[in-house]
């Protein structure tokens, strides 16, 4: 499927698609088809750390067309190699994700679980999709770049999902606290887009109370100023390194708090425009 998605872009990045000797747009159809049925789709290439965005954009619209607006839970595994995640995620929703020992998922896998007409009512959810990622700190890839790596895997990961499922294995999980703190490092230093997001909650509350306190009408204003507020580069992240400060992470001020209060709040509305 990676070949697949490589041809897919490429031809959607031909200026005169008339040249193009077939219909290249039936493969994000065939792909969505794919997952409909249960079959996993690489999210992130492995080899090369790289994301398909154009790819994995048009198998999700595709998605979209065939099952209309469901109600969709994202739920992703963190934890390093060998831990058991994908064995894990195999045992709790029936899915044949690769297991064996040593570096056997490469990047990172969504698959597709239907959920239960009995649950969807408990749940409020139709789908969960659910995302298999590469094990940690893999042994056949020691060095300074692969630590990197595994660092923007799991921001990429956490941020991804609605829920993370941090699996600790062994009785020394320094590790996991190690890339668990550079990725809440990550998320806190954002500095330049806090003041824009304060400012987009508070906009959109006073628009609503013009209008009755209408909650449908403030997610859909805070959406739309949300949108143009989270758009960062690499900027953002600039000075996030090994180098986590403790303290911080443990006593967290009074502006540390209100981040926190706004990224629950954030993953709230992820949830909510997904019904």
């Amino acid at each position: 499927m990676r070949e697949i998605g490589q041809i897919y872009e490429s031809c959607s990045s031909e200026r005169n698609k008339k040249d193009l000797q077939f219909d290249f747009s039936s493969l994000r159809s065939l792909a969505a088809e794919m997952m409909i049925s249960g079959f996993p789709l690489e999210l992130m290439d492995g080899d090369a750390a790289h994301v398909p965005v154009i790819w994995i954009s048009a198998v999700l619209d595709q998605l979209i067309q065939k099952l209309g607006n469901q109600r969709v839970f994202v739920l992703s595994v963190l934890g390093l190699q060998s831990s058991g995640k994908s064995t894990m995620l195999n045992a709790m929703f029936g899915l044949q994700f690769a297991v064996s020992a040593g570096r056997c998922t490469r990047g990172a896998f969504m698959q597709l679980v239907r959920v239960s007409d009995e649950m969807k009512t408990q749940m409020n959810i139709d789908y969960v999709l659910v995302v298999d990622t590469e094990g940690l700190r893999a042994l056949e890839l020691a060095g300074r770049s692969t630590r990197d790596q595994d660092n923007e895997l799991a921001t990429f990961v956490i941020g991804l999902g609605n829920l993370t499922l941090v699996n600790i294995f062994g009785e020394n999980p320094s590790e996991m606290q190690d890339i668990l703190q550079i990725v809440v490092q990550a998320f806190m230093r954002m500095k330049e887009k806090e003041n824009q997001i304060t400012e987009a909650v508070k906009k959109a509350s006073e628009e609503v109370d013009e209008n009755s306190g209408d909650v449908d009408l403030w997610l859909k204003i805070f959406t739309l100023k949300l949108s143009a507020v989270l758009i960062f580069s690499e900027k953002d992240l600039e000075g996030v390194s090994c180098d986590v400060d403790v303290k911080l992470l443990a006593e967290p001020s009074a502006q540390t708090q209100q981040k926190i209060m706004i990224h629950n709040l954030t993953v709230f509305l992820s949830i909510d425009l997904k019904d």
